[in-house]
């Protein structure tokens, strides 16, 4: 019994652990960047020469000072919840974390975010999004994956009060992506994981 148990055990551990072993960043931030939303094209952007931190899978975080992060995105649609929680749905665009040379650390397109108040009229907003890796960061190697997720804090917002994206506003965000492992990655260390154990089976 438990032999049979051990492989699948196994299996679920290595699958567990895999975004670490897919690179060796945890995630990529990037602070106080101003935002803005322009009611008359529809366009979210962030700009910002804020210090990047980088976060590796062992919670080492190392910063590259005089970093810059921008990011441009299109309101698709409005996506209000009961109670006037303003909600958008936005899509395409791109964005990139810059070396103090400018250089590229990380690019990427963006797939989907979504931008939703935390609170009605505290200024507060909350983003999640995906996106696809473009090659050619000095970073993309140690990322470990050609998706990710965003994470976005915006707060401070002005106006605070907004119904459904229908006036332009400024914020100041935090933004944060994350690797998203690759499902040929995780399906051959499962496989690799097997192999070992038959191994020591056939050894004994």
């Amino acid at each position: 019994m438990i032999r049979k148990i051990l492989p699948v055990f196994v299996v679920a551990l290595v699958i567990a652990g895999s975004t670490t072993q897919a690179g060796t960043i945890k995630s990529i931030t990037a602070t106080t960047v101003g935002t803005a939303f322009s009611i008359d094209t529809g366009l979210l952007t962030m700009n910002g020469h804020t210090g990047i931190d980088v976060q590796d899978t062992s919670d080492i975080i190392t910063t590259e000072t005089g970093g810059y992060f921008s990011l441009s995105t299109h309101l698709e649609s409005h996506a209000s919840l009961p109670g006037g929680i303003a909600s958008g749905n936005f899509i395409g665009g791109t964005f990139e974390y810059l070396d103090f040379s400018n250089n590229p650390m990380l690019t990427g397109t963006i797939v989907s975010f979504n931008l939703v108040e935390v609170f009605d009229g505290f200024g507060i907003f909350a983003g999640k999004g995906s996106f696809n890796v473009n090659p050619g960061g000095m970073l993309n190697a140690s990322f470990g994956a050609t998706t990710g997720s965003m994470v976005d804090i915006s707060f401070s917002v002005s106006p605070n009060t907004i119904s459904d994206f229908d006036t332009g506003f400024t914020a100041s965000s935090t933004m944060t992506i994350l690797p998203i492992p690759e499902p040929t990655t995780i399906g051959l260390l499962s496989l690799g994981a097997l192999s070992l154990l038959r191994r020591k089976s056939v050894n004994k």
